[in-house]
C-alpha cells in the first residue's frame, strides 16, 4: 500500500501531517517524490534538494531544510552534501508498515 493511501483519512479528512506533530504539509510531497524516484533495479534514488523542489513546485531551499528534518526522523538518509534517499524505515512508513505515532520524538 502506497503513502498516498495513507495521506487522506477516509474517515475524516484529515491529513498525514495532522496527525505527527512536527511534520508540514511538503514534508509528505517530498515522501512521496522520493518514495517514487527509483533506481533501475527498483531501489530508492539519490535526490538533491534541486531535483526535489522541481518535481514538486517546492524551493530548493525549502526542499533542503525540510529533507534535513526528514533525516532527523530517520525517514530519510543524506548520503552526501545535499544528497538524500528514502531510508528503509522511510518506505516502511510509506508502506504503512510503520504506525504514524512511531513517528513522534519520545518524551
Amino acid at each position: 500500500m502506497r503513502f498516498s493511501n495513507v495521506i487522506a483519512d477516509s474517515e475524516n479528512g484529515t491529513d498525514v501531517h495532522r496527525h505527527v506533530s512536527w511534520m508540514v504539509p511538503a514534508d509528505v510531497v517530498f515522501l512521496q517524490f522520493l518514495y517514487s524516484a527509483r533506481t533501475a533495479r527498483g531501489e530508492p534514488s539519490i535526490q538533491t534538494p534541486k531535483t526535489m523542489g522541481l518535481n514538486t513546485g517546492y524551493s530548493r531551499e525549502h526542499a533542503s531544510t525540510r529533507a534535513k528534518v526528514l533525516v532527523e526522523h530517520d525517514l530519510v538518509e543524506q548520503l552526501g552534501v545535499g544528497e538524500y534517499r528514502l531510508t528503509e524505515f522511510g518506505e516502511r512508513v510509506l508502506d504503512q508498515e510503520v504506525p504514524l505515532e512511531e513517528l513522534e520524538p519520545d518524551e
